[in-house]
């Protein structure tokens, strides 16, 4: 028999439900929680600034959460990456079973806010989350909504989740920090267009030119999303008239126009110029912090969907495991799983032209096998983007071409060692929080 509680009273309180907070509250509500799930947004409604990639462990986790069959079915499935720098290419795959997808983000929220209701969560649209709650002792325990019409309404919760965004309200009202953050140094603009038969279904790809670097997702309904990415101090430019820019730099692209022509996008251009990539506190008394909201990592990666529905499922085992959970933990773990693939998204993500370093790993990448082979365990989380290419490989790469004359990886290569030595540090740091955080929770018990 279910428990009775007082009105407007839960276990849980989800703020957002999109693919964190939707897919949290299915897992809560299904292992007999009392969740509500709060959204600003008269829904459903589409996510207007997301790329929505969908790595192969964020299909994992729509597999446990019953509607990855219905991403697959309407998605084609991408098994390799082609990444080209100046025209030096190199095609990486997934592996065996392993794909991405990526499926527009109004189908796809809706498929996992039905999942969630249909686990017994209360899914509340138009919902506008204006203050939180705390209870004497200075927890969180609720928060004020607004609702069309001026009501407003108090809920409560032992816990209230924040799975709403980069600007996300509840991070605001907790006063989570920010740390590791940084302006984002490339604006992104992309549109959809019909998918021409010579652009192979199954393949996805990152294409850097100079300065300049573009993103192609085969997606549903037999389109392409296009992405162009120009520096920041370009794009500002591109204000007057976004659209125009957009179709001129992607049309300069050999790569894309040649599969293009002269066809026209079946959508209108949408674009994000301002972008700032972080961690925020991710948990403290009576709240958390999933998805973007808690930690937001450099477009390039296209791991935010994955990183939301892994953030939701590892909090919900936190939550299910202790009738007091001490979320420290979780939070911290979640930084040592994540520092990797925050500074190579970075990586990825740097404005400056494509140097000697890039072209000469695609050509060797290219002619090497089992290292392409190794691809997929980056973003299976067995494997470091650091480890992609083993130590000295790439030196012995360089020392060859300084044996032939040239010297020009060089200077990259020394710059991209310190870059790894940051984040090596930052890996270490977290690694430290993480014990800390251990050891307190342990001396509580």
């Amino acid at each position: 028999m279910a428990r009775s509680r007082p009105e407007g009273t839960f276990d849980v309180i989800v703020v957002g439900a999109r693919c964190a907070g939707a897919s949290l509250a299915y897992h809560l509500a299904g292992a007999g929680l009392a969740v509500a799930v709060l959204d600003a947004a008269r829904l459903p409604s589409a996510q207007r600034t997301s790329t929505h990639l969908i790595q192969p462990p964020g299909m994992d986790e729509l597999d446990a959460l019953g509607v990855a069959a219905v991403v697959r079915r309407l998605s084609p499935a991408l098994r390799e990456a082609r990444l080209s720098f100046d025209g030096y290419e190199a095609c990486l795959a997934y592996g065996p079973g392993r794909a991405a997808h990526c499926l527009r983000r109004e189908t796809l929220d809706r498929l996992l806010q039905d999942a969630a209701v249909s686990a017994g969560a209360d899914l509340r649209p138009q919902s506008r989350v204006v203050d939180v709650v705390h209870a004497a002792d200075g927890r969180v325990c609720g928060v004020e909504v607004q609702r069309p019409g001026g009501v407003h309404e108090r809920l409560h919760a032992k816990l209230v989740v924040g799975a709403d965004g980069r600007h996300s309200t509840i991070a605001k009202l907790v006063g989570a920090e920010e740390y590791l953050g940084y302006d984002g140094p490339r604006a992104c603009y992309w549109a959809y267009w019909r998918r021409p038969p010579t652009w192979n279904q199954n393949q996805l790809a990152n294409l850097y030119r100079a300065d300049d670097a573009y993103v192609v997702f085969p997606t549903d309904g037999d389109l392409l999303l296009i992405a162009s990415t120009p520096p920041l101090a370009r794009a500002r430019a591109w204000r007057a008239d976004h659209t125009t820019a957009y179709l001129d730099s992607i049309r300069s692209c050999e790569s894309i126009r040649r599969h293009i022509g002269d066809e026209r996008p079946v959508s209108e251009v949408r674009g994000m110029l301002k972008t700032r990539y972080y961690f925020r506190t991710s948990a403290g008394p009576g709240w958390a912090l999933i998805g973007d909201a808690g930690h937001h990592k450099d477009f390039f990666a296209g791991l935010g969907i994955s990183d939301a529905l892994r953030d939701a499922h590892q909090l919900s085992r936190a939550i299910l495991d202790s009738e007091q959970p001490d979320l420290q933990c979780w939070w911290r773990r979640r930084d040592v799983q994540r520092m990797p693939m925050f500074h190579w998204a970075a990586e990825l993500g740097r404005p400056e032209p494509v140097d000697a370093l890039r072209r000469l790993t695609a050509t060797r990448l290219a002619a090497a096998p089992e290292l392409r082979a190794r691809f997929g365990g980056i973003f299976d989380g067995r494997l470091s983007p650091y480890e992609f290419i083993p130590d000295g490989r790439a030196a012995r790469w360089v020392a060859g071409a300084l044996l032939h004359g040239d010297p020009r990886p060089l200077v990259p290569l020394l710059g991209a060692a310190r870059r790894r030595a940051r984040a090596t540090r930052d890996q270490r740091r977290s690694t430290r929080a993480l014990l800390r955080a251990e050891r307190a929770a342990h001396c509580a018990c």
